[in-house]
């Protein structure tokens, strides 16, 4: 995860830095061994190609869609750890009150996503929106790792989502 510091000249090397990521070899991630995913302090954390990012200036936090790890995680930019917040959990569950063999509402590791595409946070509540594209759905996550189906998965709110790598929805 890099991070283009406008404040800087553009010939310094604080300019475009790596503020998390570069490990490889895996390790963990939310205390779960994986092979692609790691925890840790900036360059020691480890992604799986993260796509969408989420700032949120007020508490200094990046949120990142770790697309292929199936997981959220969380940037503290002040010290820089990178921890899961979201995800790990693997053979379904219940997402929206609906029986899922991909999917799983939960707590932290306890939540299961395929392929979180993109990500946005909302300010006032300090939750996070996740477009979960291979599960056909928007799920809510809350500061402390909470999940659920906030729409799509025909989970009877009339909402649908494509699953085909993009984040478009609609009504109906």
């Amino acid at each position: 995860i890099r991070v283009i510091d406008l404040t800087q000249q553009p010939a310094s090397p604080q300019f475009v830095r790596t503020v998390a990521g570069g490990h490889t070899g895996g390790g963990t991630c939310g205390g779960i061994a994986h092979p692609y995913c790691n925890d840790g302090t900036g360059i020691n954390a480890q992604f799986s190609f993260p796509y969408g990012l989420a700032l949120n200036d007020a508490h200094h936090l990046l949120y990142v869609a770790d697309t292929a790890n199936h997981r959220i995680r969380r940037i503290d930019l002040a010290s820089v750890p990178v921890t899961t917040l979201a995800g790990g959990h693997i053979g379904g569950g219940t997402c929206g009150g609906l029986a899922s063999s991909t999917c799983n509402d939960g707590q932290g590791n306890d939540a299961q996503f395929i392929s979180p595409l993109d990500i946005t946070d909302d300010t006032s509540s300090g939750d996070i929106f996740v477009i979960d594209a291979n599960n056909q759905r928007i799920r809510r996550v809350t500061a402390t790792g909470a999940v659920t189906t906030f729409a799509g998965g025909n989970a009877g709110n009339g909402v649908t989502c494509s699953g085909s790598n993009n984040a478009h929805c609609k009504d109906g």
